[in-house]
């Protein structure tokens, strides 16, 4: 049982492609109550713990304070390691990071390192689709003509 389904299609975010096709993102309506989240993170390590820490990262990446979310996402990755599912939507949130800020290599590495080592099959198909779309952006913007 997750807490919440704030996952939604949206065009206007790191995550759709070139070709009009969404993928997978998180959106969540602003401003959001975080605190119900703090107060779960607060009760412990559990997997509710897990995906609060989660949740709270990825609310940052949509008010845009991306350095808040890329140390909120790690503090996923550092404190919920042993929740395998939350650890691997940190690391495409991190990927999400990275493309946003527009830092191609780290965001390219980041979906990569997820669609080939995630055991978690709808995970790695969503780091796989989007870093198709990472590259197509990298290339779209590299002043390097072939």
């Amino acid at each position: 049982v997750r807490l919440t389904t704030v996952a939604a299609y949206c065009t206007s975010c790191p995550g759709r492609t070139g070709s009009g096709v969404a993928v997978r993102v998180i959106c969540a309506p602003l401003p959001v109550n975080t605190s119900n989240f703090k107060t779960v993170v607060g009760l412990g390590k559990s997997e509710f713990g897990a995906e609060a820490r989660y949740q709270l990262a990825a609310i940052l990446f949509q008010q845009n304070k991306l350095p808040d979310a890329e140390k909120a996402a790690f503090e996923v990755i550092n404190k919920a390691g042993s929740y395998e599912f939350w650890t691997t939507r940190a690391y495409i949130l991190l990927g999400d990071i990275y493309w946003k800020q527009k830092d191609y290599f780290n965001s390219e590495a980041t979906y990569k390192s997820v669609a080939q080592n995630s055991t978690i099959e709808e995970l790695k198909e969503e780091a796989q689709v989007k870093l198709e779309a990472v590259v197509d952006d990298k290339n779209k913007e590299s002043k390097v003509t072939n």
